[in-house]
């Protein structure tokens, strides 16, 4: 539907997920929750679409 298809995967791959989090009772925030980011700080790790390193903010205070 002209969008490349392994983006259409994901964005399938992600609607079932949360059809799943839906379906066993499962809640999260629609406000906190960030779609198509390119970059996500997660638990001192920053996940990019070329891999996972150290957070910057963690490897100063090392």
């Amino acid at each position: 539907p002209g969008i490349r298809e392994h983006i259409y995967q994901h964005g399938v791959d992600v609607n079932r997920i949360l059809h799943r989090i839906d379906h066993v009772g499962g809640t999260f925030s629609a406000d906190k929750m960030y779609l198509g980011m390119p970059e996500v700080n997660l638990l001192g790790s920053c996940c990019t679409n070329y891999g996972r390193r150290a957070d910057d903010s963690h490897v100063i205070k090392i």
